[in-house]
């Protein structure tokens, strides 16, 4: 494994209604809310949602949002996609948006017995709308609470379609039942923990989250669906706007270290109202997809890390003073994969924005490599 220091060194209840087919909220039409609001049924009988951004022949990246989120979150990376050529499909995972967490019966599975997916499922999802879209090789990348989707898809999708997985201020693993041995020793002895330390690195407000949602998850999901239910509102207020405004602005000086000019002011009133849409849109069928994931998140997520292959080459962007994902998690998953690479940068979890153009289009190298080298890639049609 490679470790490049960049700065200073250093746990939901099944609902009583039947699943349905969920529909967009009617817009006017044009390309690009069409883009936004595009939905498949899976054989499986599972509905996934994606928006799209960045040109639509350009070279394809699944992007995972983080928790909780929604596919609108990467309409912020819409210029940077167009400038890099890279066309990022951003998918609903279940129960967020428009992607439904239960399935219903289907031709194909007509004895579905609406089952939850795990983390390990969500490669199947990704391959199926691969497939959908006739992409024959792509990348994939997760963001915070996505990366250890993004993992998923390194461990398990085939290598010939797979060309390269990367994830960016990630959550990192609670619970590691397999106790994975190290088989990465780039990163100095001192940095090391066991699977019986992780949880010991988390901070006290997800901990206590994920204790409510396996203590008592029916509870939790209306608890939480009733504040979903107040910040809505409290979205709605002008005050309420400013603060996040200010808040954001805070963020970017810490990351910056210095002072926003106006026009940084105007680009984060406009993040502002794109993080209103994204959580507004995540929450859009309650709360029982967020308390499902939590679950998820909080317990071991059922991946051999030994097993990734190191031709994936898993590329992880980290933020050394990340409160939100400690790094002693993200550098044990590091120690475990073959061949990863660890990019840390002396900065917290949103200050990790900063580099996503170098980011992006490290990620999507290797699908760049791959069509200047073969007369046979085509981004939009599967060649045998």
């Amino acid at each position: 494994m490679i470790l490049r220091i960049v700065g200073r060194h250093v746990r939901a209840p099944r609902s009583r209604q039947s699943a349905v087919i969920l529909r967009p909220m009617s817009s006017p039409p044009s390309a690009h809310i069409e883009r936004e609001h595009q939905t498949l049924l899976l054989p499986t009988g599972h509905q996934v949602a994606w928006a799209e951004y960045g040109p639509s022949d350009g070279l394809p990246l699944f992007a995972f949002h983080g928790f909780p989120s929604s596919r609108f979150e990467f309409g912020a990376m819409a210029k940077v996609a167009e400038k890099k050529g890279i066309r990022l499909i951003c998918p609903d995972r279940p129960g967020f948006g428009l992607s439904a967490l239960r399935s219903v019966p289907t031709a194909q599975n007509p004895q579905s017995q609406m089952e939850l997916p795990r983390i390990v499922d969500y490669p199947n999802t990704v391959l199926a709308l691969a497939d959908h879209l006739s992409l024959p090789r792509f990348a994939v990348a997760g963001f915070s609470g996505g990366g250890p989707f993004a993992v998923a898809c390194a461990a398990s999708l085939p290598t010939d379609r797979l060309v390269s997985a990367g994830i960016v201020a990630s959550g990192g693993p609670w619970i590691d039942s397999r106790q994975s041995p190290s088989v990465n020793t780039s990163i100095p002895s001192d940095d090391t923990i066991n699977a019986a330390d992780l949880q010991r690195h988390v901070m006290w407000i997800p901990y206590l989250f994920s204790s409510a949602v396996y203590r008592a998850p029916a509870v939790t999901s209306w608890v939480l669906g009733f504040l979903v239910g107040g910040i809505k509102r409290l979205l709605q207020s002008h005050a309420v706007q400013r603060r996040a405004e200010s808040w954001m602005l805070d963020q970017w000086k810490k990351a910056n270290k210095g002072e926003s000019d106006a026009e940084e002011r105007e680009r984060i009133g406009k993040a502002r109202e794109m993080v209103t849409r994204t959580i507004l849109e995540a929450f859009r069928q309650g709360a029982d997809g967020a308390v499902h994931e939590a679950r998820l998140l909080s317990s071991d997520w059922g991946i051999d890390f030994g097993g990734i292959k190191e031709s994936v080459g898993l590329r992880i962007w980290h933020g050394s003073k990340d409160a939100n994902a400690p790094i002693n998690q993200i550098r044990y998953l590091a120690q475990r994969i073959p061949g990863a690479v660890l990019t840390e940068y002396d900065q917290n979890h949103f200050g990790v924005g900063a580099h996503i153009e170098e980011i992006l289009e490290e990620l999507t190298g290797p699908l760049r490599e791959q069509e200047q080298g073969s007369d046979t890639y085509d981004r939009g049609i599967i060649i045998e």
